[in-house]
């Protein structure tokens, strides 16, 4: 299995920046890197410069619509998995 290829022998995945992540699926670029930072389930960016960072497009459709394309239930649980990494840090 080729690790650089997700998707089938021949077919080259089509990767896209945050913004036309964000544009699509009517989100704020800190929502889109919050879950990046703190959902799990989020697809993993791929870093092609120092600053420029892009999305493998079909695993980004496929966790949105497996949301439905319903992201406020997501930005909630953004807001308290981020209020409780605070309290963790202040505990520690």
């Amino acid at each position: 299995m080729n690790v650089l290829n997700r998707e089938a022998p021949g077919i080259t995945p089509v990767y896209v920046d945050q913004n036309l992540v964000a544009t699509s699926f009517g989100i704020s670029l800190q929502t889109l890197r919050k879950m990046a930072l703190v959902d799990p389930d989020f697809p993993q960016a791929v870093r092609i410069s120092h600053k420029k960072r892009v999305f493998p497009w079909n695993e980004v459709k496929a966790y949105f619509d497996a949301r439905q394309g319903n992201v406020e239930p997501i930005a909630t649980s953004l807001r308290v998995a981020a209020a409780e990494a605070k309290v963790a840090a202040a505990h520690q």
